[in-house]
């Protein structure tokens, strides 16, 4: 009979002990080989000798520390990996190693319950404090996040365990390329017939829900401010853009300035209006030159835009009066 017990088991009984447990032959010496978290516990031996007894007890605490280094993007989420060993009934507490801080102390880290993080807080338990698993979720990692964590037992008057140590590298977030004209090589679809009356129609149509919506939009945006703008005259710029714009650019700009995705003859229109609002604007006695909507009495800032700049590339002119 083995000498050894195991948590009050002999050895042969337990079941493990043909693979981890091989006691010495005198039954003096017992191996545990390979040693695992499992293997934490009590061990006592009892040798009986010439009517003599000698007995000793072993307490096997395994030290489970880990390391890691761990590679995330910026903006990412990541799990910082902490299993607690069964024997340990101590509370485990996370903390980081901050460079900012006095003699390059460590800083504890208080992480929200799951599923109860508020505005502003990025860190949270994966299951709870109080479980097996003490892994943490870093959610939004910044580059500041960058550093030392580290998983621990910190149970007052007693020597804490580390369980994991964690090297946390962010890198920075891949540059987003600009978008590439690449398959879009084709010109603008030509306006089959530049003489009917309907496409006039069709853009007085689109101008008018295209100026209402800015408006709306402007107001809501600017409620206390007396803004005055020229909705033909941003369409005109925006519709000059759009002559160069193709694919999902092309129409998401068609749906902005709200005209239909097959009415190609749209800045053939925009020409001739800019040509007759010029006409127009040399009878106009107003000293502004220029088509504007005032969104309210109230006397504040004024935005003006001229309609010289239909349809040109050049900048538009801003005037704060």
């Amino acid at each position: 009979m083995s000498p050894w017990k195991y948590n009050d088991s002999l050895v042969p009984d337990y079941p493990e002990s043909s693979k981890q447990l091989k006691a010495s032959k005198d039954g003096f010496y017992l191996e545990i080989s390979p040693v695992s978290v499992a293997n934490e516990g009590e061990y006592e031996c009892v040798i009986k000798q010439n009517d003599m007894e000698w007995q000793k007890v072993h307490i096997v605490q395994v030290d489970v520390s880990s390391s890691y280094i761990l590679k995330v993007i910026e903006g990412s989420t990541v799990n910082l990996p902490c299993d607690r060993p069964p024997s340990s009934k101590d509370p485990v507490h996370w903390f980081r190693y901050d460079k900012g801080m006095t003699n390059g102390t460590r800083k504890q880290l208080n992480p929200a319950e799951t599923g109860e993080m508020v505005e502003g807080d990025r860190l949270e338990w994966l299951y709870g404090p109080l479980e097996k698993d003490m892994t943490i979720t870093l959610n939004e990692v910044k580059m500041e996040d960058a550093g030392m964590y580290y998983c621990e037992t910190a149970e007052e008057g007693r020597d804490s365990r580390n369980f994991n140590t964690i090297e946390l590298i962010v890198e920075a977030a891949p540059t987003v390329l600009p978008y590439s004209c690449v398959g879009f090589m084709t010109p603008w679809e030509s306006c089959q017939d530049e003489t009917s009356r309907s496409w006039e129609a069709m853009l007085g149509e689109s101008l008018n829900e295209f100026s209402m919506k800015l408006y709306a939009h402007l107001s809501q945006s600017q409620p206390m401010k007396n803004l005055l703008f020229s909705p033909i005259s941003i369409s005109g710029v925006l519709t000059h853009l759009l002559l160069g714009a193709r694919g999902k650019t092309r129409r998401d700009m068609e749906t902005a300035l709200c005209l239909s995705h097959d009415f190609f003859c749209v800045h053939s229109e925009m020409k001739k209006l800019k040509l007759k609002l010029q006409d127009t604007l040399k009878m106009s006695p107003s000293p502004l030159n220029s088509l504007s909507v005032c969104l309210s009495d109230r006397p504040s800032i004024c935005l003006s835009v001229h309609i010289s700049d239909i349809p040109s590339l050049s900048p538009l002119r801003y005037e704060v009066e």
